[in-house]
């Protein structure tokens, strides 16, 4: 009989049930009413990064990030009302400090103490989601490149290529602003922004000036998290435009040094070693499709000039062959008059024949 209420009342006392079980688990273990959690375990206390004494004093809801709020509470509601007996699911938590983790939560309804209550586990998979997201990115960034490829590739003057280029990296990149600047002469001179007005009136700039001079002089990328903070930024239009993270790409197609792309966020970026491989790329396939524009409008050109070398060659050819014909013409009656005899008048008047 003692036996009997020994096991009945660590059966009642989750603190002694689950002790030698769950103490020293990696999951996070937890039970809860409506109103508060009656018991968490260390690896669940990690994960939020409180202690087991703090959890006992919250609601389950406090550690649910506010877009899982509607989530978490029906299905709170659906246990406690029996229309489902357990569930799982992933969903975004919170750590103290407010960090969102992701977690994926399995939670079943029982009766403890004579009173409904919800006991679960949790694992923490942000890392897993991390790299999912990542993968995803990286797919729809391969994407995006292709199309920037396949737009920009194959028009054939640089003002087709200017209309298209701009909007498109814009878009592609997210970004609030797309600066184009064209190598001339050594320096760097405006070709284009994009939106028009959208960073107040920039200038030509020389190799080392500013973010894009410097890029631009050592001829590789420059990413700039914070341009305010940024002592090589020197240029007050980005700023008055709002303008925050900032990327100076280098251009260059065919071994020649076309020019340099600038892009602007009006939020920070973080700029990790994934998104830098992804804008010198970007950059790439900017200064190919560029390039190969600036190839097609010099062929053109050199095209139109020999076009025209040619037909003026031909016209004067013509012109030739004309006054031949002229002369072989005047030739050939001068000498049936003289076969005639002496005194017979040539047919072409001498004004013409001295013309010849």
């Amino acid at each position: 009989m003692d036996k009997g209420k020994t096991w009945t009342k660590e059966i009642e006392e989750p603190h002694s049930l689950f002790r030698g079980l769950v103490e020293q688990s990696l999951v996070g273990v937890y039970l809860f009413s409506e109103e508060r959690f009656l018991y968490t375990n260390e690896a669940l206390a990690k994960m939020t990064e409180h202690t087991v004494e703090e959890i006992t004093t919250l609601k389950p809801l406090d550690l649910i990030h506010p877009q899982d709020h509607a989530l978490v509470t029906e299905m709170i509601r659906k246990r406690m009302a029996q229309e489902i007996e357990g569930a799982r699911c992933t969903l975004k938590g919170l750590r103290k400090d407010g960090d969102m983790i992701h977690c994926e939560v399995f939670g079943k309804r029982i009766t403890y103490k004579g009173q409904p209550a919800i006991l679960g586990t949790v694992i923490e998979i942000t890392e897993r989601v991390t790299r999912e997201e990542q993968l995803k990115k990286r797919i729809r960034e391969v994407e995006q490149l292709k199309r920037v490829t396949k737009q920009l590739i194959g028009l054939r003057t640089q003002k087709m290529w200017m209309d298209k280029a701009l909007s498109l990296i814009k878009e592609v990149a997210n970004a609030q602003v797309v600066v184009l600047y064209k190598m001339d002469s050594g320096s760097l001179s405006l070709a284009g922004v994009y939106p028009k007005g959208s960073v107040g009136c920039l200038k030509n700039l020389l190799p080392g000036e500013c973010i894009c001079g410097y890029a631009a002089k050592k001829e590789r990328p420059r990413f700039s998290q914070n341009i305010f903070k940024d002592l090589q930024c020197i240029l007050d239009p980005c700023r008055k435009g709002g303008i925050i993270s900032f990327a100076a790409l280098p251009l260059k197609a065919h071994d020649k040094p076309l020019g340099l792309l600038g892009i602007g966020w009006r939020q920070k970026r973080s700029f990790d070693k994934e998104d830098q491989r992804f804008f010198e790329t970007l950059a790439g396939e900017v200064a190919l499709g560029w390039g190969n524009a600036l190839l097609y409008q010099e062929i053109n050109h050199y095209a139109q000039e020999l076009e025209e070398k040619v037909s003026q060659r031909t016209r004067d050819l013509q012109e030739k062959v004309k006054a031949e014909k002229r002369l072989n013409a005047a030739l050939i009656n001068l000498l049936m008059g003289r076969g005639r005899g002496v005194g017979y008048s040539s047919p072409i008047p001498e004004q013409d024949l001295w013309s010849l």
